[in-house]
């Protein structure tokens, strides 16, 4: 299993999967960024005419999921069973995803993970190129029903 990865569709065969440690003996995959996984209610917050706040609370608590890249491999996106690093990163969430308009799968980096149901909501405008790499995250937040 990968230290991540991202399946599309949800919980059917995969058309198109991006790996983030594929081959762990070959440094051009092999990364293991740090991530953030907490539980985040929906919530909407609400100013008064008098000024105050009222935090209402629109559905269960659901994950938000943080992926923060760091000398992120320009990588491949040619085979979209296999897409990697940036290229393939960004090739996921257009063509499959349409930034967010779509869930898909995501695996964590637990040995025994299971399949999450997650939608990108924002992130793919932070990422900048240096010296070849790209440093950037993602954040993601899991479809509650």
């Amino acid at each position: 299993m990968p230290s991540w990865q991202w399946s599309y569709p949800y919980g059917g065969t995969d058309t198109a999967t991006v790996l983030f440690d594929a081959a762990p003996a070959d440094a051009v995959y092999h990364w293991r960024a740090p991530h953030q996984d907490v539980p985040q209610p929906r919530q909407v917050f609400v100013e008064t005419a008098d000024g105050g706040m009222r935090v209402y609370t629109l559905a269960q608590v659901g994950r938000l999921i943080v992926l923060r890249f760091a000398g992120l491999p320009e990588g491949s996106d040619a085979d979209d069973l296999a897409v990697y690093g940036w290229r393939g990163m960004l090739k996921f969430l257009e063509a499959f995803t349409n930034f967010g308009g779509d869930t898909f799968g995501f695996y964590g980096h637990e040995p025994d993970a299971e399949e999450v149901e997650v939608r990108c909501v924002r992130g793919i405008e932070t990422f900048l190129l240096a010296q070849g790499r790209y440093d950037g995250q993602i954040v993601l937040r899991e479809e509650v029903i």
